[in-house]
């Protein structure tokens, strides 16, 4: 049986009662249901938390609940929303790890985010948007006083893969294992981290109903067409089309879609994700194209970008939260590399020449860059006693420099492409030629 809102406008729903949540004043509706619908309930969980629908058994049979917000507690809320995704300062208690830390422009973007099922985290590159989706983590979890979300998708590019993981492992206060999604070997662990492009290959692994999917650069699935958008969203066949083409996509209680750019250049590359977090407000391309993309429409954007801060949306700027924000931030980007770059590298590192201060050169070259995320009096130590090394090492040291450049060159282009889309400029600094031409 094919669950939709036609559906459920079918069902016999008796008319609306007012009653007090702990989340405010809130309308109800409520239909009997024969036993074997909850089944199909439970089969369908996320369409019917889409849509506000839950379910109760009880001995008077099984019904359904459609709840609804009344029009003077939405309007209130609407405020509310709108003026907490611009908050650059949070008061809400998160849990981190001891000696960690999270900003107060940090701690509103979770709040934001618990207050909804879906959320689109739009903040500007730097901002801290993975430390704002763990401290969700954390916040859910202390919330409900138990590890409550006990299944986690992280879909992202793959060459974000490690950050997540080091990130994660950073951040997250209850223990859970992680696993990386890599060489044909799906990880199944409590939290999976996957790349878009092998989203498709683990069809069966990704079956299931997660507590919490989270989509990094979420613009990956701007476009309807791309099989990774597919196999994230879902896709249904139009008709005429081959039903073999039907994409059940990612099935979760909770999304998080995390992006730099939530308003690109072309406008309408932001219903897939849209459509995705809150189908009700945007159901179909169609209208959505008419009204904020069709010549002479572009008055309205406005207008969009006030409903995607109402329903889903908390986006901030540096210039918003720059009081928050240190005069410096560094952050360690892990980066994958080719295995015959990392041949090349071993074959400098184990030459004769460097042999000698291999040891002294990884304790102090690992040291170093660690500490660029550290606390500046440490980065400074460290990087002391990591140039004493070097000029000891000198010319053996300038060539593994060299190789190490060769090989982090592809997997940084990446990440110079992602602050391109999102920064109107900034500055490499770059040692070699040959890595400079490569750029």
């Amino acid at each position: 049986m094919e669950i939709d809102l036609r559906f459920m406008k079918k069902l016999s729903w008796s008319a609306p009662k007012l009653t007090k949540t702990s989340v405010g004043l809130r309308l109800y509706k409520t239909c009997k249901v024969e036993p074997s619908f909850v089944e199909l309930f439970k089969a369908n969980i996320h369409k019917f938390r889409t849509w506000a629908v839950t379910l109760k058994e009880t001995p008077q049979g099984v019904f359904l609940y459609n709840w609804s917000i009344p029009d003077h507690e939405r309007d209130r809320l609407a405020i509310e929303s709108r003026k907490l995704s611009t908050a650059a300062d949070g008061s809400m208690e998160i849990p981190v790890p001891e000696g960690l830390a999270l900003d107060g422009y940090q701690k509103a973007g979770v709040e934001y985010i618990l207050q909804r099922k879906a959320t689109l985290l739009g903040d500007s590159m730097g901002l801290g948007k993975t430390v704002q989706a763990i401290g969700t983590i954390n916040a859910i979890n202390h919330r409900a006083g138990k590890k409550a979300l006990q299944n986690i998708l992280i879909v992202c590019p793959a060459d974000l893969r490690l950050n997540w993981n080091a990130e994660l492992r950073r951040w997250l206060v209850d223990r859970y294992s992680i696993g990386i999604v890599d060489k044909g070997v799906f990880d199944d662990a409590e939290i999976v981290i996957i790349s878009y492009e092998s989203l498709g290959s683990y069809e069966k692994q990704l079956g299931r109903l997660w507590d919490l999917v989270i989509a990094d650069e979420a613009h990956y699935i701007c476009n309807p067409k791309a099989k990774r958008t597919a196999n994230l969203i879902g896709y249904q066949p139009k008709r005429g089309e081959d039903a073999s083409k039907f994409k059940a996509g990612i099935q979760s209680l909770r999304r998080l879609a995390m992006t730099g750019t939530p308003i690109p250049n072309k406008v309408e590359n932001i219903f897939t994700i849209l459509h995705w977090l809150d189908p009700v407000t945007w159901p179909k391309r169609g209208p959505f194209v008419h009204r904020y993309v069709m010549e002479g429409n572009h008055w309205r954007l406005g207008e969009l970008q006030s409903i995607m801060r109402q329903k889903v949306m908390i986006r901030r700027e540096k210039k918003d939260v720059l009081k928050d924000l240190p005069p410096k931030r560094r952050t360690v980007h892990v980066l994958s590399c080719d295995p015959s770059q990392m041949r090349e590298v071993t074959l400098v590192a184990e030459s004769g020449a460097m042999k000698k201060w291999m040891d002294k050169f990884i304790d102090a070259k690992v040291t170093f860059e660690i500490s660029k995320a550290l606390e500046d009096f440490i980065y400074r130590e460290a990087k002391l006693a990591y140039e004493s090394v070097m000029a000891q090492c000198a010319g053996a040291s300038f060539e593994l420099f060299h190789a190490i450049g060769r090989a982090k060159v592809d997997g940084a282009i990446e990440i110079f492409k992602r602050q391109a889309e999102e920064t109107h400029k900034f500055i490499i600094f770059v040692h070699h030629k040959d890595v400079c031409d490569r750029i």
